[in-house]
């Protein structure tokens, strides 16, 4: 079995149980669900100085997204709606791209 990073995100990391349901708009586009991991416990992980010289605005929750899902990322225009348990708990902007390889984005939400 000839595996790829993009086949993994895919398959197996965005398949672990661990993903939740988001929904997605891209900057013009329309809204869609997607597969993302959700981290609500890591804002703040960069220190200021660090966010400062990557030119990242605070962000609040950040998530990891399948380029399968997500070719084109504009931040500020960009917006997730996250649910809790089913409900709709927030709205936020994609604010910042903290990490980005062939197969995935890790967004910061604002």
């Amino acid at each position: 079995m000839n595996l790829t990073l993009q086949t993994d995100m895919d398959n197996i990391f965005l398949g672990s149980g661990f993903e939740e349901d988001i929904v997605y708009t891209p900057s013009g586009g329309a809204a869609k669900t997607i597969s993302a991991i959700v981290d609500r416990a890591s804002s703040e992980v960069f220190s200021p100085k660090l966010q400062a010289r990557l030119s990242l605005q605070s962000y609040r929750v950040s998530i990891q997204v399948s380029k399968t899902d997500v070719s084109v990322v504009t931040k500020q225009e960009d917006i997730v709606t996250l649910s809790h348990h089913g409900r709709i708990s927030d709205t936020l902007h994609v604010v910042g791209i903290l990490y980005e390889d062939t197969a995935s984005y890790t967004l910061g939400l604002a």
